[in-house]
């Protein structure tokens, strides 16, 4: 039942943001996440690519920042533009130093720029995971599947990735 309770909280945040009247579309414009992207790169993440950003956005929630997934193996959702887990960007938030937006809630995850930070504070700290700087198709895995996570599912979503970027002009 715990489930159900869940996806229900995830419907009610939805809907209350569909509701806001400063909503706007959905779905942004890929200028608008290529500008995003390197906001955040430039302010926050010089060493993330915002290509990566921009494809991940692309394969994620093609580029729909109301996008939600409710994961129920995890107890958590994937919110946004980037579908960063709730739980993950609050750790990101409390335990890694990503304070710009303080303690994000699932609303908040559904802001663009909100989604991107939280997204590339991800993507920063999968690329030295365990002191070792990884490689692209390691960080895209692993934001798929967890740390190290190397599986059909994984393989198949780096795939799209690589995909997306040649399609975005990488």
């Amino acid at each position: 039942m715990a489930d159900a309770a869940f996806i229900l909280s995830v419907l009610a945040v939805l809907a209350a943001a569909l509701a806001t009247a400063s909503i706007g579309p959905g779905r942004l414009s890929r200028e608008r996440v290529r500008a995003l992207a390197e906001e955040v790169v430039a302010r926050d993440f010089g060493a993330v690519d915002p290509l990566m950003l921009r494809a991940m956005a692309e394969i994620e929630s093609s580029r729909n920042r109301l996008a939600i997934r409710v994961e129920p193996h995890l107890g958590d959702a994937s919110i946004g533009l980037l579908q960063t887990l709730v739980g993950t960007a609050q750790w990101l938030a409390r335990d890694m130093g990503a304070r710009r937006f303080g303690d994000p809630s699932m609303e908040d995850l559904l802001r663009p720029e909100v989604s991107m930070y939280f997204g590339a504070a991800y993507v920063n700290w999968l690329s030295t995971w365990r002191g070792r700087a990884r490689d692209e198709d390691w960080i895209v895995m692993s934001y798929n599947g967890g740390p190290g996570a190397d599986n059909r599912q994984t393989r198949r979503h780096l795939a799209r990735y690589k995909a997306a970027k040649i399609e975005l002009g990488g």
